[in-house]
């Protein structure tokens, strides 16, 4: 494969999305930050095998903080360690916008919440309602439709 990566293993999905939004947004995540889960379609985290093991790995090679699934919560605080337990793809989105200055999906025409339906619909209007050509074809669809 040539440009991309080749993911195994379902837990790195969190990881993986998070990776891509702040390279587009040139945003780094934090070096001190470990993110592991699976994300469904709609955006929900699900747990992983092992992951217990995998924040006391993590904390043992430095990471102070960990945004996980809610399912791999640990029962016990782990020593040095920060655990983020998340439900949804918007939730870890939230909680590096509140840390660490990332947008779920910002333009000009304002900031959008793309984990949802409504905030993704939201998004795609809004941007498209700026344009005149696009502002006619939404126009027609709705109109073509009956709503």
């Amino acid at each position: 494969m040539v440009g991309g990566v080749k993911v195994l293993e379902t837990s790195a999905d969190l990881a993986l999305i998070l990776a891509v939004i702040s390279s587009f947004r040139d945003h780094p995540l934090p070096r001190d930050l470990v993110v592991f889960g699976e994300v469904g379609l709609s955006g929900e985290i699900r747990p992983v095998q092992n992951g217990q093991e995998r924040l006391r790995e993590a904390a043992k090679h430095g990471f102070t903080r960990a945004i996980i699934p809610f399912g791999n919560a640990p029962r016990q605080p782990i020593r040095g360690m920060e655990v983020i337990p998340v439900r949804k793809l918007t939730d870890a989105l939230d909680e590096l916008l509140k840390r660490d200055g990332l947008n779920a999906f910002e333009t000009d025409a304002g900031i959008f919440d793309c984990g949802n339906k409504e905030g993704f619909l939201s998004a795609n209007l809004a941007v498209g309602m700026r344009d005149s050509d696009t502002r006619q074809v939404i126009k027609a669809l709705i109109e073509k439709s009956g709503w």
